[in-house]
């Protein structure tokens, strides 16, 4: 079999600074040994050593890539002061939560050539912004798109928070132009059942496979574990619905588990503009670390996400590495974890500081969430079994 995977201008999977370039790696990395993978992607000049790098781990997958200029998607947000998420969000996306992003027309040009000049199979589009890729591709050819979070539920749930009419007409218009385009497709993949039930229920008529992604870390989990005052969050901050979760958290959360537990530390992994939470005390951004496995050592995640759709491999590498978790209903969703077994679920701010608190100081808590959350991914979130469950889906689709 004959993949192709076209991914957005200007992502590159490498190295894995967010939950969606995990969702592709690790991907990627399992299936190459099954099937021939070409990978179609653009980048920037500074990253051209990690595309080398990347090439040097992925011997045996062919790589087409186009080195471009970064366009800048965030435009003049640094100068306003946070005062809510409601500002945030349409700062961040530039004056409107849901306006879409310009396709490159260079890039189109560039994979068209690909596709022209090679034979393959299937080809593969990921991500919201690659979706209308599809109008670019000769209709013969077999094409999956796989929808790692689902945008009009993202807005949808937004919108519960208030928007003008306006933004409630683009919200409507683009979840039908979002349903229209799976619709071209020969099949969609999502990562969770949840979401394959929601397309079907609002119109996506072609076949739609649920297969979960793959974490990272699968052999880190440690038998011992002692916790050491740190509350973790994972995340990338140009992710709407993490810079949401963590406004959350230290407005309405922190504060009271300081109060109770004062000798914690609340440690954020991953890609952030710290400017924009400066107001905010007693947070220690890490940026991207290298050794995860030792910035989560002895450590509890929290997840407290409020929107979004898809699957949180966040979860998935705090399992793997023996970190107890919390989280809201919205962050553990479409993952088969029972409250108070594999991890603890609480969307009330107050009750979530409070049982957050109760598992600091509850260490056999802490143990029996670590053994059921590491059993529940080793039955059902295995590498072989989900590579298995992917390569059934395009068996699917030929």
């Amino acid at each position: 079999m004959k993949l192709c995977i076209i991914l957005p201008a200007y992502f590159f999977p490498y190295p894995l600074k967010c939950g969606g370039s995990q969702a592709v790696f690790n991907m990627i990395d399992g299936l190459r040994h099954d099937i021939e993978i070409t990978l179609i992607f653009s980048y920037k000049k500074e990253e051209k050593k990690y595309v080398e790098k990347l090439k040097d781990m992925w011997d045996n997958v062919y790589f087409f890539g186009l080195e471009k200029t970064l366009k800048k998607t965030i435009a003049k947000y640094k100068k306003y002061p946070v005062k809510s998420i409601v500002a945030i969000t349409k700062r961040i996306f530039n004056g409107s939560v849901f306006d879409t992003d310009d396709l490159d027309f260079a890039y189109i040009d560039f994979f068209c050539e690909v596709l022209e000049n090679n034979n393959f199979d299937i080809v593969q589009t990921e991500f919201y912004p690659a979706m209308d890729y599809v109008y670019a591709i000769k209709p013969q050819l077999k094409k999956v798109f796989v929808q790692l979070e689902i945008h009009y539920i993202r807005n949808e749930r937004l919108a519960s928070k208030g928007i003008s009419n306006y933004e409630n007409f683009l919200m409507q218009k683009n979840k039908q132009e979002e349903i229209a385009a799976m619709n071209m497709y020969d099949a969609v993949i999502t990562l969770t059942d949840i979401d394959k039930n929601i397309l079907q229920r609002d119109g996506v008529k072609i076949p739609i496979y649920s297969s979960p992604a793959i974490a990272s870390s699968q052999n880190n989990y440690k038998e011992n574990y002692e916790f050491k005052n740190k509350v973790i969050f994972l995340a990338s901050g140009g992710h709407l619905p993490n810079a949401e979760g963590l406004i959350w958290f230290v407005e309405n959360i922190w504060s009271l588990v300081q109060r109770e537990c004062p000798d914690m530390q609340f440690n954020i992994i991953g890609n952030w503009d710290r400017k924009l939470y400066s107001k905010y005390k007693d947070i220690n951004f890490l940026g991207f670390v290298e050794n995860l496995e030792q910035a989560l050592d002895g450590a509890i995640m929290v997840v407290p996400l409020l929107t979004g759709s898809g699957m949180r491999i966040k979860i998935m590498d705090a399992v793997n590495h023996g970190c107890p978790v919390i989280t809201t209903s919205v962050g553990v969703e479409g993952l088969d974890f029972e409250n108070e077994m594999d991890c603890i679920i609480e969307d009330n701010a107050e009750l979530f500081a409070k049982r957050l608190c109760d598992l600091i100081k509850d260490e056999d808590k802490q143990r029996i969430l670590r053994k059921n959350a590491k059993n529940t991914m080793d039955k059902l979130y295995s590498k072989k079994a989900l590579l298995e469950r992917r390569l059934n889906a395009y068996k699917g689709v030929l």
